[in-house]
């Protein structure tokens, strides 16, 4: 396999604003005609396993902005923690443990925990990543796990596919509209005037007038209502901007798309292509 690896950079993400009820059985495939001639690696190929991830209920996003930890904002940690959340967490309003019992958010800390090692895991009792976060003590430990993930880290030039363009912007700008396509959650880095170096993630493709928009979850941003592209990505003229919803369009000075991303999409494919061999395993859909 050809790896794009360029000159490894070192990169600095300041963030500035300038219970048994819960357990690891994340998704049902449906139920289909026993079939033992075909191997559950075969059955559960790339497109099933990206099939199988997570529907975005709109409130795919933590109920507390990214914040300063030892003098520096959180935000690579706070979209980490957001993105591993949206890909490999499931959930369900039926059959949630008691709140009050300590063993109870002891299981649903475990399943945090499986989710950030690239577990899939299925959250009982909860609706989305917001309801799940705005439970106090669960709030507390995902804060403490965003306080944990560097905002220092080092990383090459991601593997960009698209290269029609000669501005390397806009070849990146189209390569994260491909991922988006492909039910990729893309981290990308940035930095403007009003932005400062920041990070987002990249949710959906949509219009805002005249332009073809991608859609951002921001980690400063707490909407408290479903997600509706409010924020977003699009270029104009060879030049990129982040138009924040509560903000005027703030031209990127950088725009980094890394090969950690890279690394992190691909396992985010296997961690649901091994789930689904399970589940079909267990269902006799294949052997």
């Amino acid at each position: 396999m050809k790896i794009l690896l360029l000159a490894s950079v070192f990169i600095l993400i300041s963030c500035n604003d300038g219970a048994s009820s819960n357990k690891s059985t994340p998704q049902v495939l449906d139920d289909g005609v026993s079939d033992n001639s075909i191997s559950c690696f075969d059955y559960c190929s790339d497109e099933i396993a990206t099939s199988l991830r997570p529907e975005d209920s709109g409130y795919s996003y933590l109920s507390f902005p990214n914040f300063g930890h030892l003098g520096v904002g959180r935000c690579r940690g706070h979209a980490l923690v957001t993105q591993k959340l949206s890909q490999l967490a499931y959930f369900s309003t039926t059959d949630g443990c008691d709140l009050s019992d300590i063993k109870c958010i002891a299981s649903y800390k475990a399943g945090i925990n499986n989710v950030l090692n690239f577990v899939p895991h299925h959250f009982s009792g909860f609706k989305s990543i917001y309801d799940l976060s705005s439970v106090p003590e669960l709030k507390t430990f995902l804060r403490n796990k965003v306080a944990s993930i560097s905002h220092r880290y080092r990383a090459g030039t991601g593997n960009i596919t698209i290269t029609a363009h000669d501005d390397p912007k806009l070849n990146i700008f189209y390569e994260l509209e491909k991922r988006i396509l492909n039910a990729d959650l893309p981290y990308v880095g940035i930095k403007g005037i009003l932005s400062g170096a920041h990070a987002l993630l990249l949710y959906d493709i949509g219009t805002a007038g005249k332009y073809d928009v991608l859609c951002a979850r921001d980690p400063n941003i707490v909407l408290e209502r479903a997600e509706n592209c409010e924020s977003y990505l699009y270029q104009e003229d060879g030049n990129i901007y982040y138009k924040r919803f509560d903000r005027a369009p703030d031209l990127m000075t950088k725009f980094l798309l890394t090969s950690d991303e890279d690394i992190r999409s691909s396992r985010y494919v296997e961690s649901n292509r091994l789930n689904c061999e399970s589940i079909a395993k267990a269902k006799k859909l294949c052997r």
